[in-house]
């Protein structure tokens, strides 16, 4: 997994400085945060943000992903989530709280 973070980091890295004081926590999961990942495996992140999820935010995160696939061949898949609903009891977010490394 060890290759696994830095392309996460990049991603939240890149999100925080388009989103200043936007982002709450960025968690990877799926198969990449379980090991269990094939090459062509793509990223699934939960971007928690701070309030409400809107089409700017939408956008920022889709562009950043872009960026990075054109740069590193990863295919990010955000979920944007209001850090209201991270300990929601859904069978999705058991899944990231399970299986998730925070970035």
């Amino acid at each position: 997994m060890d290759n696994v973070i830095p392309i996460a980091a990049e991603y939240k890295r890149r999100v925080e400085a388009a989103l200043p004081g936007r982002v709450a926590k960025v968690v990877l999961f799926g198969s990449r945060a379980r090991g269990d990942a094939d090459a062509d495996s793509d990223w699934d992140v939960a971007v928690f943000l701070r309030d409400d999820v809107g089409s700017r935010e939408l956008d920022v995160l889709a562009d950043v992903g872009t960026a990075l696939l054109l740069q590193t061949g990863a295919v990010i898949q955000p979920v944007p989530l209001p850090i209201s609903r991270e300990n929601e009891d859904s069978l999705f977010l058991r899944h990231i709280r399970r299986d998730g490394v925070l970035v």
